[in-house]
C-alpha cells in the first residue's frame, strides 16, 4: 500500500464530502441543521452552544444551565471554538469534521497496514472513505 493509494482514498473521501456539502442550498441552513441534529448531535450541539455562549458545560436550552456530567469535553469544546470562531451556521463545522475524516483516514490505514496488513489496510480506509 503506497502513497498513491492513501492519495487516491483522501481525494475519494475528499470529493464524496464536499459533493454531500455541495447540495446545500444557500438559505437554508436552519433546515440543514435540523435534518442533521439527530441523537447524540444534538447535544453535542447544544453543549457547543452554551460553551461559545459562556453558559458552561450543559445541555440545557434555557436558565439555570446544569453541568453536565455525561459527556467528554473534547468534541463539544472543539465544535465550541468553531462557533467562536466562525459563528454556528453550518458551514464551518462541517469543513472541520471532513477534515478530521481525512486524517482519520490518514491514521487508521497506516495502522491497518502496520497491524493487520495491506488487505485490511485496504478495506478499511475505502469503507471509511466511503462513509
Amino acid at each position: 500500500m503506497g502513497a498513491g493509494f492513501l492519495l487516491g482514498l483522501l481525494v475519494l473521501a475528499l470529493v464524496l464530502r464536499l459533493g454531500v456539502l455541495a447540495l446545500h442550498q444557500p438559505g437554508d441552513e436552519d433546515t440543514y441543521t435540523s435534518r442533521n441534529l439527530q441523537g447524540d448531535a444534538v447535544e453535542y450541539h447544544r453543549i457547543a452552544l452554551n460553551l461559545s455562549e459562556g453558559h458552561g458545560f450543559s445541555r440545557d436550552a434555557a436558565p439555570p444551565y446544569s453541568p453536565d456530567a455525561l459527556r467528554t469535553p473534547l468534541y463539544p469544546g472543539f465544535v465550541a471554538g468553531i462557533y467562536r470562531l466562525a459563528g454556528t451556521g453550518f458551514l464551518f463545522p462541517a469543513l472541520a469534521q471532513i477534515a478530521l475524516a481525512l486524517i482519520t483516514i490518514l491514521l487508521l490505514t497506516r495502522w491497518c497496514a502496520r497491524e493487520l496488513g495491506s488487505t485490511a489496510a485496504v478495506a478499511a480506509g475505502l469503507l471509511f472513505a466511503l462513509d
